[in-house]
């Protein structure tokens, strides 16, 4: 699940749905703050994933768009602790 969450709620609203969050941490994604993530459930190490943030948005958007590469297989239970 991906998009532009503009809550500062998100954590408590996703706690205990089983997703892992790996774009939680990093850079602005827009003026105000961070408020693009993805969220994944159902692949292995989900929250060890490397995930990051695009600088160049090329007009494309006000928003730096993030990514994050997973490994497919053996999911996760989302019952990490940050």
């Amino acid at each position: 699940m991906g998009g532009d969450f503009n809550t500062g709620d998100l954590d408590e609203a996703l706690e205990g749905t089983g997703f892992d969050w790996p774009t939680r941490n990093g850079r602005r994604t827009t003026l105000l703050g961070r408020w693009d993530h993805i969220l994944v459930r159902g692949f292995r190490e989900a929250h060890a994933a490397e995930s990051g943030t695009v600088d160049e948005r090329r007009g494309a958007s006000d928003h730096r768009a993030v990514w994050v590469v997973v490994a497919a297989g053996g999911g996760t239970t989302g019952n990490r602790t940050n």
